[in-house]
């Protein structure tokens, strides 16, 4: 089976919080360890021409990066937040976070190692609900701009 053996490290990142009027993106790349990310010359896509973003996403098609992804309508944030109970943004974005970790780790093909996570509210809360939650997985880092972390 592909990846089993192999190390794997893995990204989550959300697009479009900000305003939140529009959909908010969740997204997880992973591909094995082996492979150096950095020579991709991946970026913040705010940083980024349309044209590199396109670039770089024909190179990702054509390697062994994997991707999966969420995408919560205005509606259903707004349905979220509404319910009785009390539900933040900041824990709809860990959910979802969640969501995308635990359909890689179903498919057991992947053998996830290293997880790297930009924060939403506090970090070290963060961190704890998701390593509570993967206890499989060895190394979770959750922090500020984990983006550019390698």
């Amino acid at each position: 089976m592909e990846g089993v053996e192999e190390g794997y490290v893995l990204g989550i990142d959300e697009a479009g919080r900000g305003p939140v009027l529009g959909p908010m993106v969740y997204a997880c790349a992973y591909c094995p360890s082996r492979i150096n990310l950095m020579s991709f010359g991946f970026d913040d896509s705010k940083k980024l021409s349309e044209e590199t973003r396109e670039k770089l996403f024909a190179k990702i098609m054509d390697s062994e990066i994997r991707f999966e992804v969420i995408v919560l309508h205005a509606r259903e944030i707004s349905n979220s937040m509404l319910r009785l109970t009390k539900y933040n943004l900041n824990q709809l974005s860990h959910d979802s976070a969640a969501s995308l970790l635990d359909r890689v780790v179903k498919q057991k093909k992947y053998k996830i190692k290293n997880v790297y996570v930009d924060t939403v509210g506090p970090a070290d809360k963060y961190q704890k609900f998701l390593a509570t939650k993967f206890p499989s997985i060895p190394s979770i880092i959750v922090t500020s701009k984990a983006d550019s972390s390698t």
